[in-house]
């Protein structure tokens, strides 16, 4: 790993027939960072979140987690070193019951060698302990069907927790949320990043959330890198304000 850079990113590029998605990306994220990465619908997040997570392998350029390259390996192969992501649709097994929802992902080989050395009864220890991260415990026998699109939301990172990454991807993690909904979630994010030592990046078009949770963003248009720094910095770049914030936008992300 170079000096303290968890995740490196360099000029990653992704082409789909004649569409450029992502164009020569690069940016490098410290252990323990949370942050953003912004820009309009068709700006090439999702796409970076794809390669990062192994659903898409680049182009070209590479990947390296903890100074090891991961580029262009499976989606369980890069889950299995510990980088997992969350979806902005949330799909639960609605019949199971929520710790059963969090124990299925404890099957995976990272999961099994986790659990492994919790002893007897580590999986069931486990479980609960990560159902408390994110306050679902209480509802842990209940149905996942039964539970509030916010609460699901809260399952959904769970379920990644479940591997104990070190780096979770959030994928819109407000979506479809009202501004009840969106503050405990935002909690749950916040304090996995700062008592858990979770590295973070996060995918989100809720502005005003968004820019009060992170601390630092990486800014994307049309595929491209156009901007990176703090938020108040970035809500003051032109490009970007121009892409996505559009007239009025520095005053909203600031209120």
């Amino acid at each position: 790993m170079t000096q303290d850079y968890i995740l490196e990113v360099q000029d990653l590029y992704k082409r789909f027939g004649g569409l450029e998605a992502t164009r020569y990306v690069s940016f490098r994220v410290k252990a323990g960072e949370l942050l953003g990465i912004l820009g309009p619908n068709g700006a090439g997040k999702t796409t970076l979140f794809n390669q990062l997570s192994g659903a898409f392998p680049p182009t070209s350029g590479r990947i390296l987690f903890k100074g090891w390259e991961i580029t262009g390996l499976k989606p369980y192969q890069i889950a299995n070193r510990g980088i997992v992501r969350t979806f902005q649709i949330v799909r639960p097994f609605r019949e199971l019951t929520v710790a059963e929802n969090v124990t299925i992902p404890c099957l995976s080989h990272r999961g099994r060698g986790l659990i492994g050395n919790l002893g007897q009864g580590g999986l069931r220890r486990w479980v609960t302990e990560v159902l408390e991260m994110v306050e679902l415990a209480p509802k842990m026998h209940l149905a996942a069907g039964l539970l509030t699109h916010g609460e699901l939301k809260k399952l959904e990172v769970a379920r990644a927790l479940a591997m104990r990454p070190e780096i979770i991807l959030l994928d819109e993690p407000f979506a479809g949320l009202g501004y009840q909904e969106i503050a405990p979630v935002a909690e749950v994010i916040r304090r996995l990043n700062a008592e858990n030592g979770v590295t973070v990046l996060i995918i989100e078009h809720k502005l005003r959330e968004f820019m009060r949770l992170v601390k630092r963003i990486v800014a994307l248009n049309y595929g491209e890198k156009i901007a990176e720094g703090t938020p108040e910095e970035i809500v003051q770049n032109p490009l970007v304000v121009e892409a996505y914030l559009g007239k009025g936008g520095t005053a909203l992300a600031n209120s």
